[in-house]
C-alpha cells in the first residue's frame, strides 16, 4: 500500500461529491453503489461499454477539482468513479481483474470514518486454505463479523489498512481484497483507472513514495459489521483484454 505525496482539497471534494448525487443516485451505478462521473465522451471507445462506467453521469462536468484529478493523469483514463461503501458493510472478498490486464487502480477517500478500512492480500503468502476458510464461514451461515473475528479467521492471508482521507492511495487490486466499513457513516472514494504507460511509470516512481503501515491487529477498533456478501465466496474474474 503506497500513499502519494499530493494532498487534495477535501472541502471542495465533498462537495464535488453532493453535487455528482445531485446527477445520479449511488444505486443507479455498477453493483448499486457507484456513479460514474464523465460524460462517455472523456473516455475512449474501448471503455465506454464497461459496467464499471455505465451509466455515465456527466457529472465531471460540474467538478472541476475532480475533473482537475481527471485532466493531470496523462494517459488514458478507463474508469472514474465514486464508490459508495454503507455503514456496517464489506465487499466480498475479490480481484479487479476485470479491469483490464493493463490498468492500473487508484483510490482517494473522500468521506471515511475510524471504523473504515482496506483490506489487502499480505505479499509473498500462500493462500492454501482461504477458499476453504470462507466456504466453512459461508456454511455455518454465521455472518457477523468483528475486527477480532476477522483476524482470528484471515489474519494469515490479510492486512488491514485505514486510510486518511484527502490523499490517493496505490495497491495491487489485481491480488484479492475488500474494503470493511464498520463504521455508522458512509464510506466514499474516487476511484481512478487508468491506462499504464511511461508517463504513469514515472509518475508512480516519483509521487508513491510513502508506505502505509498495517493496523496491528491489537490496535483495531472493537466495531462489527454484517458481511452478508462474503456469501458469494472469493470472487475472482478473468483479465479483460483493452
Amino acid at each position: 500500500m503506497l500513499k502519494s505525496l499530493v494532498s487534495y482539497d477535501l472541502a471542495a471534494l465533498r462537495e464535488e461529491v453532493a453535487r455528482a448525487r445531485a446527477r445520479q443516485d449511488f444505486s443507479e451505478g455498477a453493483y448499486g453503489h457507484c456513479i460514474s462521473l464523465p460524460a462517455a465522451e472523456d473516455l475512449s471507445a474501448e471503455y465506454r461499454t464497461h459496467h464499471n462506467n455505465v451509466p455515465f453521469s456527466g457529472a465531471l462536468a460540474d467538478c472541476p477539482t475532480m475533473r482537475g484529478i481527471f485532466d493531470s493523469l496523462e494517459t488514458e483514463k478507463a474508469s472514474f468513479r465514486l464508490l459508495r461503501r454503507a455503514p456496517g458493510t464489506a465487499y466480498g472478498l475479490h480481484d479487479d481483474l476485470d479491469k483490464g490486464a493493463d490498468i492500473l487502480r487508484f483510490q482517494i477517500p473522500i468521506l471515511t470514518n475510524p471504523d473504515a478500512f482496506i483490506v489487502a492480500q499480505k505479499e509473498g503468502v500462500s493462500l492454501d486454505g482461504l477458499a476453504e476458510r470462507v466456504d466453512e464461514i459461508r456454511e455455518s451461515g454465521d455472518l457477523h463479523f468483528d475486527f477480532a473475528r476477522f483476524t482470528r479467521a484471515f489474519g494469515r492471508w490479510f492486512d488491514l489498512f485505514s486510510l486518511a482521507p484527502g490523499s490517493m492511495y496505490r495497491f495491487d487490486t489485481d491480488q484479492l481484497h475488500t474494503a470493511i466499513n464498520a463504521g455508522d457513516r458512509e464510506r466514499i472514494v474516487l476511484g481512478i483507472d487508468i491506462v499504464a504507460n511511461d508517463w504513469v511509470k514515472d509518475w508512480i516512481a516519483r509521487e508513491f513514495a510513502t508506505p502505509v503501515q498495517p493496523t496491528p491487529a491489537d490496535a483495531l477498533p472493537d466495531a462489527s459489521w454484517q458481511w452478508t456478501s462474503l456469501q458469494h465466496g472469493l470472487i475472482t474474474n478473468p483479465v479483460r483484454a483493452a
